[in-house]
């Protein structure tokens, strides 16, 4: 972080998350389909289904759930996996599987480019997917990540939303996801239930503590955001953060 509290992206802010941006829609051949962004990070989610699955992957109670996770470049690596099993995870969570039996619903995550919190951001992505395909979901969800280290002449601080140079700096990165309340209401409820929780690093306790606290206040605002994107679902219209935050304001340090 800049001498004055400048962060090296312009924000002025610790606690303050980068521009938000979505796209409702882009994908014509999906049931459902997102783009969400998070600066510089940029994922595209499509979900299809629910739809036939094969007998050796029917569940006879529920839906099976299938997650694919495409790097921008090469072949899927190690760390696409751990991307895939997160967001397995979520969706299990949230959708109703069991309206859906002898079914499958499959959601692709492709990654468009990656400056840091890039697993927040195919969450986020997934579950704007989720709702614009109309999968019946017990909350929607959203995800932030925070870093803690020494960034620039600063000692041990915190910063949420970290971008990829914040990231390298830090010496630890979590990622956490929330349930948000309803689809229909998105940020009128508010579960809080944490559904997904990753550490890169090693962090004492009462920092993580503090992390999921102020990663919560920050999903908050995303949930708002989410909001607005459906209130203009039909119209497919790509919207700012700047718009979203005249619902929602950015979250402070400490900030209700």
């Amino acid at each position: 972080m800049a001498p004055g509290g400048v962060r090296a992206d312009g924000r002025n802010d610790a606690n303050t998350l980068r521009a938000l941006g979505c796209e409702l829609g882009p994908l014509s051949r999906a049931d459902g389909s997102a783009q969400f962004a998070m600066g510089a990070t940029v994922a595209l989610a499509a979900v299809y289904g629910p739809g036939d699955v094969s007998a050796r992957r029917e569940k006879p109670d529920r839906a099976a759930i299938e997650v694919s996770y495409k790097p921008k470049v090469g072949l899927p690596g190690v760390a696409c996996k751990k991307i895939e099993r997160h967001l397995h995870h979520v969706l299990e969570e949230a959708i109703l599987t069991h309206l859906h039996p002898r079914a499958c619903i499959s959601l692709i995550v492709q990654e468009i480019s990656d400056d840091g919190g890039m697993l927040a951001c195919a969450v986020n992505a997934a579950c704007l997917a989720l709702m614009d395909a109309g999968v019946s979901l017990t909350a929607c969800f959203a995800s932030v990540s925070c870093a803690f280290g020494s960034f620039a002449d600063d000692e041990l601080a915190m910063v949420l939303d970290p971008s990829q140079a914040e990231s390298k700096d830090a010496e630890t990165v979590v990622t956490f996801g929330f349930m948000m309340g309803s689809p229909e209401t998105s940020a009128d409820g508010d579960d809080g239930t944490v559904v997904l929780s990753a550490t890169q690093g090693v962090a004492q306790p009462d920092k993580v503590m503090a992390a999921v606290d102020l990663c919560h206040e920050a999903s908050k605002a995303i949930a708002s955001f989410y909001r607005l994107a459906n209130q203009r679902r039909l119209s497919k219209e790509t919207i700012t953060s700047q718009e979203a935050f005249k619902v929602k304001n950015q979250p402070k340090a400490g900030g209700k």
